[in-house]
């Protein structure tokens, strides 16, 4: 099974899953305004699908939105957080990171895990700034000893950013040693370790990478300054990883895309 999420130019933002069988696609269509987020394909019956919708939000929050694909049909979930980002470690093995529903304005930012139901969300610790006023993005990535999370804050605020590793039983800060603007995305390395994006500028997307492992942080520039991280994913069974980014080409207006691949 083939995923693939399409927009259309329209007044509307309009997203779409598509499934390949045989030399034909079929459409499925989301709900108007949904931005996916997140996406993942276990097999041709089990394909996982996390976003947000644009535009103004009620008192209660931010609308929640899941859907799970079983094979023939996409059907949405009941979800307790709206994910900014997921982590795919299985199929009963599913990370989430967002905002939590609920009825005051603003909401509280956690993780949570499915496992065939949702567990209960863990919030993040309140000293990297856990509402949503002050996180406007957070990546997840599993790992043996617990989920990875990297957190940007509002440009310009203190703390601007957090490594948080949680234990299973509690929340480790991970201190960055070198000046930021906001961390993520990340990904695991296939030895223990991890790939960060870091932002150098307010409001920036990430334009450098840094390697940690064991408390050892390393710097990795890009090999161009112009591009900005938006994604980055392990290869399964390698060390190697892909990542999409996008920038200004030289001389020229707009923007354009990029695919980045590290290792052989």
């Amino acid at each position: 099974m083939n995923r693939a999420l399409a927009r259309s130019v329209a007044e509307e933002e309009q997203s779409f899953a598509l499934l390949r069988s045989g030399h034909r696609w079929r459409a499925f269509r989301f709900a108007d305004g949904l931005d996916v987020n997140s996406a993942w394909v276990f097999s041709r019956s089990d394909a996982w699908a996390f976003g947000t919708f644009d535009g103004p939000v009620d008192a209660s929050g931010p609308r929640v939105y899941a859907e799970h694909f079983n094979g023939r049909d996409w059907r949405p979930v009941t979800a307790p957080v709206t994910a900014f980002d997921a982590a795919f470690a299985g199929p009963r093995n599913i990370w989430v990171v967002g905002r939590v529903r609920q009825s005051a304005p603003g909401s509280l930012v956690a993780l949570v895990r499915w496992t065939g139901r949702w567990q209960k969300p863990i919030l993040l610790p309140a000293s990297i700034g856990p509402t949503a006023a002050h996180i406007w993005a957070a990546w997840v990535v599993p790992s043996a000893h617990g989920p990875w999370v990297a957190v940007r804050d509002w440009c310009c605020r203190e703390p601007a950013a957090a490594l948080l590793h949680w234990t299973g039983s509690r929340w480790q800060i991970i201190k960055v040693p070198f000046p930021t603007f906001g961390l993520g995305p990340l990904v695991r390395d296939g030895h223990g370790g991890l790939w960060i994006g870091s932002a150098t500028c307010p409001g920036c997307d990430a334009n450098t990478i840094y390697h940690y492992s064991a408390g050892t942080w390393s710097k990795a520039p890009l090999n161009s300054s112009r591009l900005n991280l938006t994604a980055m994913r392990l290869i399964p069974g390698t060390d190697s990883v892909w990542a999409s980014a996008f920038g200004l080409p030289h001389g020229h207006g707009g923007f354009i895309g990029a695919v980045l691949k590290y290792g052989p």
